[in-house]
């Protein structure tokens, strides 16, 4: 049985009656959505003037409202000026209301590959991070002339052979061709409402339940494996077999609703950290969110003999290798936060004359899984690198550079293990169930507060195509449920615009900060004080329980263990 088929009508007529444009941005008022009669949602951008862009480049997602769920999927770019979303076969009797969200739209497709520009002058890094692509050809003859100089044996430039590898690996990056703003954050829907019709229980297509039972949309198996859940409406958890109350997930904003993991269920599998590692130990090398998932394995880990502490953090003194001890695996886990210190560098600082020091450590890793992470940092703003020039190119450069030195170190030592964990998603700017947004005013607010780049869905795919391509050929096990379990993850999920383990900002840190504590807590196998007192305190996303359904994800997916908590061993 067939979905009922929309025509393409905007505001503005038929599109095929519409005017075009290649360098426009994409207007959530006048754009088009419509279903075809193979099951799926397409949206076309229309711009201002009712001229429909005939280029893609724009981030759109589609808010799905069954009779009791909702879910959000992000649509498919075609590179047409439409996008796609697939709806999943298998719905009972019913509709499915849909709302179609506007959340980053660019006047030219190849802009988060060429022309973006990131400035050492702006922070926080928001919506302005995204720069005007009239200045990128000043920032690369700077970034260029710093090169030359680095080449030139000047001590104020660091990594000079990085460096100057670096910019001429950029030699091709073209100047702008235009002025004005590229990119833009919209972050609203298109105010209207699209009625998916499917039919009735016990027809053609429509699933295994009577019209009398359970409402199946709820337990929809996502069409693609970006879905990490869905909401659904608390009164039918037990119904459904879900254990909404005692698993704490998030309520929406008007209680009515509850957020939930597509496998969510009675009876699941928390791993065995312990009998998952038999005895291997683990380098965790990352920033701050590698911080989270590292105190989530230490805590599972527990106290050791004599209450000794099963993990150590080792600051990052591998970039002034000739001033410091050398790390030595002594402990279950060791986290070092090389990827974040210096900020906003990423990458580099594992490279170069610092690639020295993780070879070395590589000779003595046996039996020892590598966990390597890196995605915020190499595309943020600043930092001891000064301005970027395109910072897709530049970490594709360094994934490369990565691969080099992976392969060096497994060279030496075939018992190494190693694992890459994939660029998680940041807080959407979109908002949680059941409404969406329809308030312009909404949408300008989230941008100028919380439009930083991991918030682009675009960016993050990208980032983790090039780290699958370049590492993937190896032999390295990609990580990849980190992004998927963010990618539509409430805002309730997460503690900050970026973390979303129980810990959250400074974890990466040794200082006073409260989530510095919580981490050394964490680290020495005990369960932390709780960081938020009074009602809130034991609710699913206080107690990190985003980061914890990645760290399942780890064992199980990543190191393939099947053992469970409470198994008989």
């Amino acid at each position: 049985a067939a979905l009922r088929s929309e025509a393409a009508v905007s505001p503005c007529g038929s599109l095929s009656q519409l005017a075009t444009c290649s360098e426009c941005h994409a207007s959530p008022d006048l754009s088009v959505t419509h279903l075809s009669q193979r099951g799926a949602l397409h949206i076309h951008s229309v711009a201002k003037g009712c001229r429909r862009k005939m280029v893609g480049g724009d981030a759109w997602a589609v808010l799905f409202q069954a009779p009791s769920s909702m879910w959000r999927a992000w649509a498919q770019d075609l590179g047409t000026g439409e996008y796609a979303v697939s709806i999943p076969p298998g719905h009972t009797n019913g509709s499915i209301k849909a709302y179609a969200e506007l959340l980053w739209t660019s006047t030219n497709p190849s802009y988060l590959e060429d022309y973006w520009n990131q400035e050492a002058s702006f922070a926080p890094y928001n919506i302005a991070s995204f720069r005007n692509c009239s200045r990128t050809r000043t920032t690369y003859d700077s970034a260029h002339k710093r090169a030359k100089d680095a080449a030139a044996g000047k001590p104020e430039a660091r990594n000079s052979k990085l460096e100057a590898q670096e910019v001429q690996a950029m030699a091709g990056t073209p100047s702008c061709r235009g002025k004005g703003e590229v990119v833009k954050c919209v972050a609203r829907d298109v105010n209207r409402t699209l009625h998916v019709e499917r039919p009735r229980a016990g027809t053609v297509g429509a699933g295994g339940d009577d019209a009398g039972g359970m409402r199946s949309a709820s337990l929809w198996q996502p069409a693609g494996p970006q879905l990490a859940g869905r909401w659904v409406l608390t009164s039918d958890c037990a119904e459904l077999g879900l254990e909404c109350t005692a698993g704490g997930y998030p309520r929406g904003a008007d209680s009515r609703h509850t957020w939930v993991p597509w496998n969510a269920s009675r009876g699941g599998c928390t791993p065995d950290a312990r009998r998952c590692l038999d005895g291997r130990r683990v380098l965790v090398v990352g920033d701050s969110i590698s911080s989270g998932f590292s105190s989530d394995v230490c805590e599972r880990l527990g106290e050791g003999e004599g209450g000794a502490a099963p993990c150590t953090m080792w600051d990052n003194e591998a970039r002034e290798p000739s001033a410091h001890k050398p790390l030595r695996l002594q402990h279950s886990l060791t986290f070092s936060n090389a990827m974040a210190v210096p900020m906003h560098v990423g990458l580099p600082n594992v490279l170069g004359v610092q690639a020295e020091v993780w070879e070395r450590v590589a000779r003595t890793a046996n039996r020892t899984v590598l966990v390597l992470q890196s995605g915020m940092h190499d595309i943020a703003g600043g930092g001891t690198l000064g301005s970027k020039v395109a910072p897709l190119l530049r970490y594709r450069y360094h994934m490369r550079e990565l691969a080099r030195l992976i392969s060096r170190m497994v060279f030496q030592n075939p018992m190494l293990t190693v694992v890459w964990r994939q660029t998680a998603h940041q807080r959407s700017l979109l908002p949680d169930g059941p409404r969406p947004m329809t308030s312009s005013v909404d949408g300008i607010e989230q941008c100028e507060r919380f439009g930083y780049p991991g918030t682009h869905p675009h960016v993050i795919e990208k980032l983790n195509t090039i780290a699958r391509s370049t590492l993937a050929p190896l032999g390295v096990t990609i990580w990849e449920e980190p992004p998927l379990l963010t990618a539509s993850a409430p805002r309730l999920w997460f503690r900050d615009p970026q973390h979303h383990d129980v810990c959250g900002t400074d974890a990466d840190r040794r200082n006073r900060m409260p989530g510095s504590v919580c981490a050394a807590t964490r680290r020495a196998g005990k369960a932390p004080a709780p960081l938020v007192r009074g009602k809130r305190a034991n609710e699913w996303q206080m107690r990190g329980g985003l980061s914890e359904a990645i760290t399942d994800s780890f064992f199980t997916t990543a190191l393939g263990c099947g053992h469970c908590e409470g198994d008989a061993v």
